[in-house]
């Protein structure tokens, strides 16, 4: 009996503890002056999704030989 109630005091003790903040760490100067790529235009993004289906094909046919 005096076990369990140990243990119950130490589990609700335990529950009872909040984790320690998590600190972020600041961005390096480096990251913050690297420039965002610009956007794809619809052209661009049309030309690539065209070729990444080609290429899927070519590899799906290449596997399906195998």
């Amino acid at each position: 009996m005096l076990c369990r109630l140990a243990l119950l005091t130490l589990l609700g003790g335990l529950a009872a503890c909040e984790p320690p903040p998590q600190v972020k760490q600041p961005m390096s100067p480096k990251a913050r002056e690297k420039a965002l790529p610009a956007p794809l235009s619809k052209q661009q993004a049309g030309e690539l999704s065209g070729q990444c289906g080609k290429m899927s094909r070519e590899q799906f046919r290449r596997a399906w030989k195998d």
